[in-house]
């Protein structure tokens, strides 16, 4: 019986042996899982750090084209301002240019009128007034003639202008 114990203490050697081995390879195994987990979820960390990086990123230059967008648009503001600013300064100075020139060509008028008439254009006034003062009192007391307040030596292109003035 000792070579049948032997056979049997052999097989239950080699039974532990075999147990021995799949425990040792299950471990291994499940080494290798825990191993393979333990990357797995480093590249998944990894890579949440890097979507966090970039959505970062994203969000940087996002603000930084805002930024640069509201600064473009200030300044374009800051031109249109002063362009109107402009147009109004240059709108000022043609109208008070257009009354300095219609005051200084109402004077050429007037001195044009008082030379070819001898007379100040006050002084025609009251002369036309004067007249149509009288013509009015002779057409009251019933007189048929009129008198003529039209200055006959004047060309009518300055009977126009006195008219104007």
């Amino acid at each position: 019986m000792t070579a049948e114990r032997r056979a049997a203490d052999q097989s239950r050697i080699r039974r532990l042996e075999d147990t021995e081995l799949q425990l040792r390879r299950k471990r291994e195994i499940k080494a290798a899982l825990r191993e393979k987990e333990w990357r797995e979820m480093k590249k998944k960390i990894e890579e949440e750090e890097m979507r966090g990086r970039i959505r970062k990123e994203l969000r940087d230059e996002e603000m930084r084209r805002k930024l640069e967008e509201r600064e473009r648009i200030s300044y374009e503001n800051k031109i249109r301002r002063a362009a109107v600013e402009d147009y109004k300064l240059a709108e000022e100075q043609r109208f008070l240019e257009e009354e300095r020139e219609k005051k200084q060509l109402k004077k050429e008028y007037r001195a044009a009128i008082e030379v070819e008439l001898g007379y100040s254009l006050d002084q025609v006034k009251d002369i036309l007034t004067e007249a149509a003062g009288k013509k009015g009192q002779q057409q009251s007391r019933g007189h048929g003639q009129t008198f003529s307040a039209t200055v006959h030596d004047v060309p009518s292109g300055d009977e126009a202008d006195v008219e104007a003035l």
